[in-house]
């Protein structure tokens, strides 16, 4: 073999080991999976609410989910363990004036035995509820996909707007909540498939809220998600979004050892240690 051809082949190699080296070998994505749960409402003015704690592992994603009933301005959401949350805003629904849903996410969080959740307004406001939400597997970095917010008047059904996501690995969180009268819900669809993890939380004086999710294997195109009352509330409304799962890279002592192979393969000898 040529110099030449021998130089070009090392080249190749050399610079594939080095992307490889650097960034990772990706493999499967990694399974996302539901955790827990914690919800809330109260009809008592106040500017600031806390969720009940909530056992929280390190390097998972917090979706929480709002709904006032007073005010429209967005809240600030904070936590006992100091994670950031950030507001994915497409997720917003409005009813009234008013009457609004919005959702955040916090990824790759660090962990709490007892995390509280608190949700505070620049002033008083009422009916207010909300729910947190624990998934695993959910990548560090940018999670957020598709998101909708949308609202309407009496129906046993909600429906979302259709939705499309980019990836085939992710997980549909949509939550909704009714302002009278109290319902009670029962798992919808999302992408034509009945969804699961559905949590209520009933309102004590006007209204009640609940989130659902479902697990996607492949990518959503045009589809929807819908929540069920046993009877037809006054108006409800509804925000939801989209989160990708993690890739699985291979770690790396695993990248190390590679390497060492591959130069051992270039030498041409086993004598490198």
């Amino acid at each position: 073999m040529s110099e030449v051809k021998k130089f070009a082949i090392l080249a190749s190699v050399g610079l594939l080991t080095y992307f490889a080296f650097i960034f990772g070998i990706p493999r499967a994505l990694a399974a996302i999976a539901y955790v827990n749960t914690s919800s809330f409402y109260i009809d008592v003015a106040n500017t600031v609410f806390n969720f009940p704690a909530l056992s929280v592992t390190t390097g998972n994603t917090l979706v929480v989910y709002v709904r006032n009933g007073t005010d429209n301005t967005t809240p600030t959401i904070t936590d006992t363990a100091g994670n950031t949350f950030t507001e994915v805003t497409g997720a917003v629904a409005t009813r009234a004036v008013d009457d609004q849903s919005r959702m955040w996410v916090a990824t790759n969080v660090t962990g709490n035995a007892a995390d509280v959740v608190h949700v505070t307004f620049g002033g008083t406001v009422n009916f207010i509820g909300g729910q947190v939400r624990q998934y695993s597997g959910v990548v560090s970095s940018s999670p957020s996909d598709a998101a909708f917010g949308t609202s309407g008047g009496p129906a046993n059904t909600g429906t979302s707007p259709s939705f499309t996501t980019t990836q085939a690995d992710e997980v549909v969180v949509a939550c909704v909540t009714t302002v009278t009268p109290t319902e009670n819900y029962s798992v919808g669809t999302i992408g034509g498939v009945a969804a699961t993890n559905l949590a209520q939380f009933p309102g004590a004086d006007s209204g009640a809220l609940a989130c659902e999710d479902r697990i996607v294997s492949s990518i959503q195109t045009n589809q929807t998600a819908t929540i069920n009352w046993d009877s037809a509330p006054a108006s409800w409304y509804m925000s939801g979004l989209s989160l990708m799962a993690a890739s699985d890279v291979v770690p790396l002592k695993p990248r190390l050892l590679f390497l060492r192979g591959i130069l051992k393969l270039l030498s041409g000898t086993f004598i490198l240690r």
